[in-house]
């Protein structure tokens, strides 16, 4: 395809490792990798993946980029080498022998002109005759995947918060907090705000890394804001019952309108891990059909509706008082989500917790990133030079690295806050996360696949400065 060269090159910055599995010799092969700008790692033929156990082959397939002469049951042999130590494996193939691996792969890709038993074996079919299209899918997934999560993110913590203010708001409380049509129509406008959040802008992070999907993510998520916001609701209780002595159409009022205003406003502080607004835009119409809402509420008490739904018009001191609430409100979910993310959001990182699991064998990516962290963790210092960090990995490990791709990793741990990084100094900080991360998922799950890396390291850190991190203890 005249697109298969800059497509490469995409999928190479999105982050997507790509491999060739052809029919075709080594000399044609070759020529038109050259052709492509396809870096070659290590050329594997067919004849010896034919006595090769399956054990061989998953460490092979993480150093090959390239597989000549393969016939269809070698190139499934090869895919399910790459399921197996742990990869979300995508095929893309047009012939009548590409069929069982298209049917095999996690996803099968073929274009509009190919065989037809192909397009019938694919769960993808690419119509137009343009390569690069694969690399906009996979950005549209990531995006998709990125809005999907803000969404449940939102949701949960916002539900989980209002049906424990109506529980204990309805044990202590002469009447209802709420009545039904009300908490109907509360939820009928705050959906309406949430169906933009598709169209949102997505951060680079997202973008630039595949994340993973992870239940004990959401769900401390859920126990930990959703109280937050249950909070900020019996606050509203007690300031309604003791300030203003609110009766029982006016209570309701208020705590319509603060559960609304909160829950629509929360949206762009919980839809992005930076600092809202000024490091991430939300997007136009996320932002035009909040406002709108806003509005709208705030002006129901004053219409007919409003006394459909058996609403009053609230003093204006009460807005004053809505104001305060919604932006400590707003001030301390900015807080905790700091705080949040710097201790779990390393767990949406695909290559620091793959959500397939860990298989036979990591990918050199994977295995760079490992050494990285233990290299950093077993340091005696806090405060690393990266320039010492690069020396002692090119010495420590037992395959060549390059500082790129040291460098690269280290932005990819800065990004998952298990480091701080000073650059103007040259400087790394290991941050309390990486410990957390160490301690729970690499001396547990990881550990089988790293003891070797971490050995070595440790011996050559003790050797080199006569000590290691004393935080560290070795388990094997």
């Amino acid at each position: 395809k005249e697109t298969a060269r800059e497509a490469i090159r995409l999928l190479r910055e999105a982050g997507v490792e790509l491999k060739i599995l052809t029919g075709d010799n080594e000399l044609v092969t070759r020529k038109v990798c050259e052709h492509l700008g396809f870096e070659i790692k290590g050329i594997l033929l067919g004849s010896e993946i034919e006595h090769m156990h399956d054990d061989a082959l998953a460490r092979a397939v993480e150093e090959v980029k390239v597989f000549c002469r393969v016939s269809p049951a070698q190139k499934n042999r090869i895919i399910n080498a790459l399921r197996a130590n742990g990869h979300v494996v995508g095929f893309l193939g047009d012939g009548i022998n590409d069929a069982p691996s298209l049917k095999n792969a996690d996803v099968g890709i073929s274009v509009n002109n190919a065989v037809d038993i192909a397009k019938e074996a694919a769960d993808i079919i690419l119509l137009e005759n343009d390569l690069t299209i694969l690399h906009d899918g996979i950005f549209e997934g990531r995006k998709t995947f990125s809005n999907t999560m803000k969404y449940i993110l939102m949701a949960i913590s916002s539900n989980f918060g209002n049906m424990f203010s109506v529980a204990i708001g309805s044990l202590f409380l002469p009447f209802l907090p709420m009545i039904p049509t009300q908490i109907l129509l509360n939820n009928l406008l705050y959906d309406l705000t949430q169906t933009t959040v598709p169209l949102d802008e997505v951060d680079r992070e997202y973008l630039e890394k595949p994340k993973r999907w992870d239940m004990f993510f959401i769900r401390r998520f859920m126990v930990i804001f959703g109280p937050i916001s249950s909070l900020f609701d019996f606050l509203t209780y007690f300031i309604m019952l003791l300030v203003f002595k609110a009766a029982e159409p006016l209570f309701q009022t208020a705590w319509f309108l603060e559960s609304l205003l909160t829950q629509t406003l929360v949206v762009f502080i919980i839809r992005t891990r930076r600092f809202p607004f000024y490091r991430s835009r939300p997007s136009k119409a996320l932002i035009s059909t909040s406002a709108s809402i806003i509005v709208f509420a705030l002006a129901l008490p004053y219409t007919w509706l409003g006394t459909v739904f058996r609403f009053v018009q609230p003093p204006i001191q009460f807005y004053l008082a809505l104001a305060a609430i919604i932006s400590a409100y707003l001030i301390l979910v900015e807080a905790a989500k700091g705080w949040f993310y710097r201790k779990y959001g390393h767990r949406l990182e695909q290559m620091l917790m793959p959500s397939r699991g860990i298989g036979l064998y990591l990918s050199r990516t994977m295995r760079v990133t490992q050494d990285i962290i233990a290299m950093i963790y077993l340091r005696d210092e806090n405060e690393i030079p990266i320039n010492s960090l690069i020396s002692d990995l090119e010495h420590a490990v037992s395959y060549p690295i390059s500082p790129e791709e040291i460098y690269r990793s280290l932005q990819y741990l800065r990004k998952a806050n298990l480091v701080s990084i000073n650059w103007h100094e040259g400087k790394i900080r290991r941050e309390k996360a990486m410990k957390d991360y160490v301690e729970k998922y690499v001396f547990s799950e990881l550990w089988p696949n790293i003891l070797d890396d971490w050995r070595s390291i440790s011996i050559f850190l003790k050797a080199r400065y006569g000590k290691i991190n004393q935080e560290y203890h070795q388990t094997a």
